[in-house]
């Protein structure tokens, strides 16, 4: 089934149950279950009334650090944050920049 066609079951109402693995109803989809034969990903896609997608891998290859900084630092960061971008985006983006660790593209 196609996401187009999976989308149109979802919008029409469809009901689906719980899957017998207790794995998200999504095509493709490995995560466990939430709620309404859905993981949480995708029930708050559904909840949010937008198109079930795909889940993007969120921090896939990364390890999770805290820094402390001056509040001038933050500034200086906060000042370089561009549309669409966090400021731990930017800190991260420039520590790479700064190790020659940016990752491919």
């Amino acid at each position: 089934m196609s996401d187009i066609e999976w989308n149109e079951q979802w919008r029409d109402g469809a009901e689906h149950q719980r899957t017998e693995d207790g794995i998200c109803a999504y095509p493709g989809c490995d995560h466990p279950l939430d709620a309404g034969g859905l993981c949480r990903g995708h029930r708050g896609q559904r909840d949010r009334g937008v198109e079930l997608r795909p889940l993007r891998e969120v921090g896939v290859g990364y390890v999770s650090i805290s820094l402390r900084l001056r509040p001038e630092t933050i500034e200086m960061l906060r000042a370089m944050v561009t549309p669409g971008r966090t400021l731990s985006i930017t800190a991260r983006s420039l520590l790479e920049a700064a190790t020659g660790t940016l990752p491919p593209r």
